[in-house]
């Protein structure tokens, strides 16, 4: 499908690990500018608010290791690593991944084209976040091509705030939580689980397994920003009345 197009790799060989971001290929697969700049964002964002790597690491409870190695685009940063680090930066998810989203309006709507949406990678899937430009948002909706075909390591499965809906794209795959048996889930099966329990999955068909999964958290962008979402619900009920009574749609 188009999203192959947009390979990404796992990590930084060594000569690379000097904070520049460039475009190469290694066995084939092309590096992602995406995943590149994560960690440049992240380090510009702390450096914004004069924090050191320990205020950080305090805050998201991230390793100061891994912020210091994902800041220097040593390796990529998981998911949920990314997630704990937008919250204690106090921003969002996606923007750490793409700065160029515009600012939050009362009518939503966005369309990311096929292929098109922001990538990065870690060890175990490929990620491909869609409707990035869209701000303020609750819900992350993530393509993912899981390519591993054994089951990660615990300390590497994925916990985060919130809800999650799987829904199989393609292939077949193990969902495995730290509280359920493993369930298999073939092309157009689902799955809608708490995220905050750990989880991980295994394509168990011959390519790689894609799944949609949407992320959904109650509060993940703080207090301060909980208000501005509150006072954004009026203007979009009261922007919705209006495009009623003029017989426009709602979203």
């Amino acid at each position: 499908m188009p999203a192959r197009a947009r390979k990404t790799i796992v990590s930084l060989p060594p000569y690379m690990r000097t904070g520049e971001c460039m475009n190469i290929r290694i066995r084939g697969r092309q590096l992602s500018d995406d995943s590149c700049h994560i960690g440049k964002r992240i380090k510009e964002s702390r450096q914004e608010r004069h924090w050191t790597l320990a205020t950080l690491s305090k805050r998201s409870h991230v390793s100061i290791s891994t912020l210091s190695k994902i800041e220097n685009n040593q390796v990529t940063a998981s998911f949920d690593a990314v997630v704990r680090i937008a919250r204690a930066l106090n921003i969002r998810f996606d923007q750490l991944l793409d700065s160029r989203g515009p600012a939050f309006q009362s009518s939503r709507h966005t369309t990311t084209r096929a292929g098109s949406g922001i990538t990065f990678s870690t060890e175990f899937y490929d990620y491909e976040v869609h409707s990035a430009n869209l701000t303020q948002k609750r819900m992350i909706p993530l393509h993912m091509r899981i390519r591993n075909r054994e089951l990660p390591p615990l300390e590497t499965w994925s916990r985060h705030e919130g809800e999650e809906f799987i829904y199989v794209l393609g292939g077949e795959v193990e969902l495995h939580t730290g509280c359920y048996a493993r369930a298999l889930l073939r092309q157009g099966d689902s799955a809608y689980i708490d995220s905050s329990m750990a989880h991980a999955f295994v394509s168990v068909s011959p390519s790689d397994a894609e799944i949609l999964s949407v992320c959904l958290s109650h509060s993940p962008l703080g207090p301060e920003i909980e208000q501005t979402i509150k006072k954004a619900r009026v203007a979009r009920r009261s922007n919705a009345e209006r495009r009623i009574d003029e017989k426009e749609p709602t979203d």
